[in-house]
Order: structure tokens, then sequence, then C-alpha cells
């Protein structure tokens, strides 16, 4: 009998344990997120505010109906990427791609008939590039004319 309550006692601990990590409470049947928990994400810098003393979080300002592209160097540099000083900064440093980095920078370069492709012999799964921006932006979807 006490070996049942103690391997009771000692699964409840460690399942206990394991939630305790994950950023949330479940309370029957709610998901209660608490300024506790916030601080166990992960966020984009600069895009949440915590406030010690009321264990609170409040999201900055995000710009909106700004072309975010145009200066991406320059909020890069106030966050480098690790292993790159900030004067050294380049907009490939802002580029992650399955495929063809370097053509990304097409997208960028303000001239309508540019364009980024991926490299035809990679696998589909390759065909993919993120870009990052430096800080949150707000946005919405944009579609060019084909040339």
């Amino acid at each position: 009998m006490n070996g049942r309550i103690s391997m009771a006692l000692a699964l409840w601990l460690l399942c206990g344990s394991a939630v305790w990590g994950q950023g949330y409470t479940i309370r029957g049947n709610q998901i209660v997120v608490e300024g506790r928990h916030l601080k166990t994400w992960e966020f984009p810098v600069g895009t949440v505010e915590f406030f010690a003393p009321a264990n609170a979080a409040r999201p900055n300002f995000v710009a909106k109906d700004i072309d975010a592209t145009q200066d991406i160097v320059e909020h890069l540099r106030r966050n480098p990427p690790k292993g790159v000083k900030a004067e050294d900064v380049a907009l490939l440093d802002a580029v992650r791609a399955g495929t063809n980095a370097a053509g990304v920078a097409n997208l960028l370069d303000g001239d309508l008939t540019s364009y980024w492709q991926p490299d035809p012999d990679q696998p589909l799964r390759d065909w993919w590039f993120e870009l990052d921006l430096g800080r949150v932006a707000g946005g919405h979807p944009q579609q060019r004319d084909q040339c």
C-alpha cells in the first residue's frame, strides 16, 4: 500500500513539474496564462514589456502602414544576430533560406522585374525563405502584377 502511495506521489510530482514550465496552467476546462507564465515564453526583441510589481505584461507599439523592408539593416544593428558585430550587419544577415538565400535581396531592390526563385534542382521542401525585419511590423499581403 505504501509503495502505491509513494508511486502515485512521485508521478504527481513529476507531472506537476513538467507542466510548470509550459507557460500556462490548466484549471478544469480553461487554459490560464498569467504574468509569471509569459516570462517563460519567447518573444521577438522589443515586442513585450514586463512590469515586475504587478507581474504583468503589455505589448509594445507596432507601427502600421510602413515599409519595414526599407530599413532592415538599421533595425538589425540594434540587436545583431549572434556572432555578428552591429557595424558588420548586412542585408544577408536578415535572410534564412532553404535555397538561393542571396536571391532574396532581389525582392527588396525596388525593381518590380526582379524576383526570387529557388534552385530548381533542390527538393520542394527547400523552396522557402525567411526575412528578419529586425522588429515587429504590422502588415498585410501584397500582390505584385506579373511582368
